[in-house]
């Protein structure tokens, strides 16, 4: 695990969590979501740099296959969907860590965690008004029928569309700093993607999107060339909504 990076919990499930070596502006924190079963990418050494330079913490917690969902995922929580843990958890355990409170908290997110990312901000617009989204997994009910978790979640593929994300989109309940980034490369997420982008023009909200710059498919690569403009975004944005505010 490259330096800065530590294991930890969140109320009973497992997280990581990176501290760099001199924190930036202390009234901000990142919350990151994985891609499918997977936690690895923002580990990278370069990211890691790259997270360290911006001097933000992260937390990250760690969900396997759960999708980010508003269902209840067993091998998550079998009480609590994922989505409403990180609704009910999320601000008190920034809070509780870092003293850092909504709307300081800045989402970021990678495939079906970056459709996560925006199912939080798209709910919680005033609590979490900063999110970016790379390669985001919007149209993942597109997969139901292919034996992956969302199978057992949905009674078909109909069911599992009433979650995605361009559903949720509220024409006058929305994040006020958000954006979108995919490889058009990457063909399993890139139709949902310009979907929401098509939805959010039509519906003249807010937003900034990169839909062109491309790493050929390779995600590691891509995820290296956009997180430092990335992390850019979210913490102008966050010091916009901290200096509105004053």
């Amino acid at each position: 695990m490259p330096s800065g990076w530590t294991s930890t919990d969140i109320n009973g499930h497992p997280a990581e969590m990176f501290v760099p070596e001199s924190v930036g502006d202390s009234r901000f924190a990142l919350l990151y979501l994985h891609e499918y079963g997977e936690h690895q990418l923002l580990k990278d050494d370069v990211v890691s740099e790259a997270l360290d330079r911006h001097g933000v913490r992260v937390l990250a917690p760690l969900g396997g296959v759960c999708g980010w969902l508003d269902r209840v995922f067993p091998s998550f929580d079998e009480q609590v969907s994922p989505l409403d843990f990180l609704i009910s958890t999320i601000p008190s355990e920034f809070a509780a860590r870092w003293n850092v409170s909504p709307p300081g908290i800045g989402l970021l997110g990678f495939d079906v965690g970056g459709q996560g990312v925006l199912q939080l901000a798209y709910r919680q617009a005033r609590k979490f008004p900063v999110v970016a989204a790379i390669n985001p997994a919007i149209d993942f009910h597109m997969w139901y029928g292919h034996g992956l978790s969302i199978d057992t979640l949905y009674a078909n593929q109909e069911d599992a569309r009433q979650s995605t994300v361009t559903l949720q989109l509220h024409p006058l309940n929305w994040p006020a700093h958000q954006r979108l980034l995919c490889d058009p490369a990457d063909l399993t997420v890139i139709d949902g993607v310009e979907r929401l982008i098509s939805k959010l023009n039509s519906t003249g909200i807010l937003h900034e999107a990169d839909v062109t710059t491309s790493a050929h498919g390779d995600r590691i690569a891509y995820l290296r060339q956009t997180i430092n403009p990335v992390l850019d975004f979210i913490l102008n944005g966050l010091a916009f909504e901290a200096n509105r505010l004053v």
